[in-house]
């Protein structure tokens, strides 16, 4: 299939994502809209299958997703890359095995992989297998041809040219000896971390509390760690996270760890501020429990770069304003990457063009 091909149908997936999404907001959503592919039960099976799955943060990144595949979005996304490779139609078996933290966390991958004219092996995660297979029925119902590029595998990968596999950073150490004889990408955890100036608006802060709890704080991009100023006011702060107090206070699963995390840090006499559904404690640390935020003081941002380059390796991404360096996210946009914003910055299309070369 040829590269104008492959864009027209991912176009189309976009466009019937986002029309669904509205409709399902405005009751109005009918399957028949979206090629007979309930969206709506994919929905509900992917909370029954995983109880972290809820609808806002499962709808949140189908929308994140329809944004991607915007015409223009992904046409200046190919722009950079060499299309006439791209068109190649040597295509290879790239195995994808996907992770299940976040909803469709894999999706960047299996776009990559498909637009570049490759075929791909799916071995989706037991915690996240609804959605995706959502997607791809979608994506061909709307091009037929993408059904004999796509595989899922339910046991062992097989025939395999090239791999992605994304997972703990345990399972990160399986996979590079797992697959040392193949061109791979392996990923294992990370965190992201937040850096307060203290000149921060009311709106930026409000924001960053997306950054801090959409999907319960479980992703690589989500923010587990804030570096303040010496002299800011934690009480600021907590006014804002009243916005998702709803999903986050109603959500047994989050507040069982609330409490467990709570006993932790009673028993062991550590000092924290509470608001009732999420805790505060100084730590070092940049990972931290679910509904626990670690804060950390400093007093030179020169330092605190420092200290940023020191732990490089475990940070997917830095949420700060643009003058403390050029390379942060801003307030809010943690969990917006877009397509060029590649998992710990390793370029998948460039991975993929290679292998056709």
């Amino acid at each position: 299939m040829i590269l104008s091909l492959r864009i027209d149908a991912f176009v189309k997936l976009g466009f019937v994502l986002e029309a669904s999404l509205k409709g399902m907001e405005n009751g109005k959503y009918d399957p028949k809209d979206s090629y007979n592919v309930d969206i709506t039960k994919g929905l509900s099976d992917a909370i029954a299958e995983n109880g972290w799955f809820i609808d806002p943060f499962s709808m949140y990144a189908l929308s994140q997703i329809s944004q991607m595949l915007k015409r223009e979005v992904l046409i200046d996304w190919l722009s950079v890359y060499n299309l006439d490779v791209l068109n190649n139609e040597i295509a290879k078996k790239v195995s994808i095995v996907m992770a299940g933290n976040l909803p469709l966390v894999g999706f960047h991958d299996f776009l990559s992989v498909m637009i570049s004219g490759h075929d791909v092996q799916l071995k989706l995660s037991q915690k996240d297998s609804v959605l995706p297979r959502v997607i791809i029925d979608l994506l061909c119902a709307i091009e037929p041809q993408f059904k004999s590029s796509i595989e899922i595998i339910e046991n062992q990968l097989k025939g395999y040219d090239a791999v992605i596999a994304t997972g703990s950073n345990n399972s990160g150490r399986y996979f590079e000896y797992y697959f040392k004889n193949v061109p791979s990408i392996i990923r294992g955890h990370k965190n992201s971390v937040a850096v307060i100036m203290g000149d921060e608006s009311d709106e930026q802060l409000e924001t960053l509390t997306d950054d801090l709890f959409l999907y319960f704080g479980l992703g690589c991009r989500s923010v587990s760690k804030l570096y303040l100023p010496s002299n800011f006011s934690l009480e600021r702060l907590f006014p804002f996270f009243e916005k998702y107090k709803p999903i986050l206070y109603n959500h047994h699963k989050y507040m069982n760890n609330y409490l467990y995390q709570k006993s932790i840090l009673l028993v062991n006499k550590t000092p924290f501020l509470d608001n009732g559904f999420v805790m505060m404690t100084e730590n070092p640390q940049i990972p931290s429990p679910i509904s626990v935020i670690h804060y950390q003081n400093y007093d030179s941002v020169d330092n605190l770069l420092v200290e940023l380059s020191n732990f490089k390796n475990g940070i997917q991404c830095i949420v700060a304003n643009d003058c403390l360096s050029s390379d942060t996210v801003a307030f809010g946009d943690a969990q917006k990457p877009g397509l060029f914003d590649y998992a710990d910055g390793v370029d998948v299309i460039e991975f993929l063009l290679s292998l056709k070369k």
